[in-house]
């Protein structure tokens, strides 16, 4: 399932806290799982880029899912759902980057004492960098558990150019798989495909 690439981006163990309320979450307190079983392999595969990329950055964005044990807003009633990115550590070989990735990275704990909180992962991100260029790729839950393959589509003349800080990231995906089938010389792929680990 190609996608297409535009803009916005994620952030490193970022934590959604919501504003009034006394009982806002520190990304010190979330605790890694020492020894997390739910893995899944990922290869990552560039297909087509002017040059390689400077370096890479895999992040699964995870939320609290019952959100009932973390505190409400005191204007809104509405509970908190604090987030995380924990992040990934992947190898380089040619065009190609792997590593394990898993859905039970963070620890589940009653970290507000509400009653043990559920972390759910819902993203994989993969961030690759060229100079001030951030190009991300994304897989759902799903699509690991399922293992399959998804491709994302970049223009190559906006590749490595900018002065400022930039980000892309997928959107629109049959808009840039027709382009890309009729114009191949003119965009690079960014490939996620998943196995189950140890398969």
């Amino acid at each position: 399932m190609p996608r297409l690439s535009t803009l916005p981006a994620t952030a490193l163990l970022a934590l959604a806290a919501t504003a009034g309320c006394s009982h806002s979450m520190d990304a010190s307190e979330i605790k890694r799982n020492p020894h997390p079983k739910q893995a899944y392999a990922i290869t990552v595969t560039v297909d087509g880029a002017p040059r390689p990329f400077d370096s890479i950055k895999v992040l699964m964005h995870s939320e609290i899912e019952n959100r009932d044990c973390a505190p409400r807003d005191l204007l809104s009633g509405v509970h908190q759902t604090p987030s995380a990115d924990p992040e990934f550590t992947f190898r380089r070989t040619g065009e190609s980057y792997t590593g394990t990735v898993y859905f039970d990275a963070l620890l589940d704990g009653n970290y507000f004492w509400l009653g043990k909180c559920h972390w759910q992962p819902n993203m994989l991100n993969v961030e690759l960098r060229i100079g001030k260029q951030v190009y991300v790729a994304s897989i759902s839950p799903a699509d690991i558990t399922g293992h399959r393959t998804v491709k994302t589509y970049f223009l190559k003349e906006q590749f490595g150019h900018a002065e400022a800080e930039l980000e892309f990231e997928p959107s629109l995906p049959k808009t840039y798989e027709n382009l890309a089938a009729e114009h191949p010389q003119q965009y690079f792929s960014i490939e996620l495909a998943a196995r189950e680990h140890g398969a």
